[in-house]
């Protein structure tokens, strides 16, 4: 699963876009005349946002999503898998000095991101590594650049509708039952070694 061979356009879009839409989101307020929050805000715990994303895939997009791929188109089992992602998430939101009313904005922004991690992981035969890369890019999106507990309400519902707008496109642009490109999957989706095949990919194959 640790596959990194794969076009560089991915390794791009991995690396870039979370970081992207997040400096997008800052600057946005200035255009109606307000305040973009302060650029980088140092984190009291570093190393959390770039150690922790490769735990998670390993059970995220490394267990849990082919399991559902196997029931459910790739839209639908990223839709799940966020919705499950989000709420896993929902303790840190009790920390002191969190602000809670910002988790309705996170939770619909951790589906959208789970739509984009599924298109990458999917398009890239599979590379958790990828996935990896760009799940600590949207870490230090959030914690060392947009602070999603403590900042603003309009940067945070931007950043989130950046995403959501990223998600749609996908959903528009790829076959949802995948979320590539192709009618047929990559053979990863049908032979993965694993617990069984892609309920998706079994009919495309079968066609």
């Amino acid at each position: 699963m640790v596959r990194w061979r794969a076009r560089p356009v991915y390794y791009l879009v991995a690396l870039a876009l979370p970081t992207g839409l997040s400096l997008l989101a800052q600057a946005t307020p200035a255009l109606w005349g307000g305040m973009s929050p302060a650029l980088f805000i140092p984190s009291p715990n570093p190393w959390a946002p770039t150690v922790s994303p490769a735990g998670e895939e390993l059970g995220w997009r490394g267990y849990a999503l082919p399991r559902l791929q196997s029931s459910f188109q790739a839209l639908g089992a990223s839709l799940v898998l966020g919705a499950i992602w989000a709420l896993w998430h929902a303790p840190q939101w009790l920390i002191p000095g969190a602000r809670f009313t910002l988790f309705p904005l996170f939770f619909v922004r951790v589906i959208a991101e789970s739509v984009f991690l599924t298109w990458l992981f999917n398009n890239t035969r599979r590379s958790l590594l990828i996935v990896i890369l760009a799940h600590v890019g949207m870490n230090l999106s959030v914690v060392r650049l947009v602070p999603f507990q403590q900042g603003g309400l309009a940067v945070q519902a931007i950043y989130m509708l950046f995403f959501c707008a990223v998600a749609g496109l996908i959903a528009w642009r790829t076959n949802r039952a995948t979320l590539t490109r192709d009618r047929r999957p990559p053979l990863s989706l049908v032979v993965d070694g694993g617990t069984g095949t892609d309920h998706a990919a079994r009919d495309v194959y079968s066609a």
